[in-house]
């Protein structure tokens, strides 16, 4: 008889391999849903996503730009104690379907904040992103 101790349980069977059979289920399990998150965030930032994020570049950097959540502009550069730095923006995914430039510090929190303004039964509004092929005659 050779017995073992699961690698995450710790209990004492007799087994091939290094888990017990269930603790290799559950192991299996989280491994194809972590599989399924890289697909999905593969999905959302793929290369559709890159390539509207490089169409926004020239619009933020001109300083014509608003977050899509705060509406306040989004400043091409910041000034710090080293000189002037690029603000990081993120392209934001909206709850309505529409991708627009937001700012980092709006993106990180939003979804807590969506969530609470949707459990009040609050619509939920977000500044139209401005078309892309029309902003290039500016």
């Amino acid at each position: 008889m050779n017995l073992k101790h699961c690698l995450d349980c710790r209990s004492l069977g007799e087994w091939k391999g290094a888990r017990c059979p269930t603790c290799k289920t559950a192991k299996v399990r989280e491994y194809e849903s972590d599989a399924q998150r890289r697909a999905a965030k593969a999905a959302r930032y793929g290369p559709d996503h890159e390539a509207l994020r490089r169409q926004y570049v020239p619009l933020v950097e001109a300083g014509v730009i608003k977050c899509a959540r705060c509406l306040k502009p989004i400043a091409p550069f910041t000034m710090t104690p080293n000189g002037p730095a690029r603000t990081t923006w993120h392209l934001d995914h909206l709850p309505n379907g529409v991708s627009a430039p937001s700012h980092s510090a709006c993106n990180e929190g939003a979804w807590v904040a969506d969530r609470a303004q949707r459990a009040k039964g609050v619509t939920v509004t977000y500044n139209k992103p401005p078309s892309i092929a029309n902003s290039s005659k500016h």
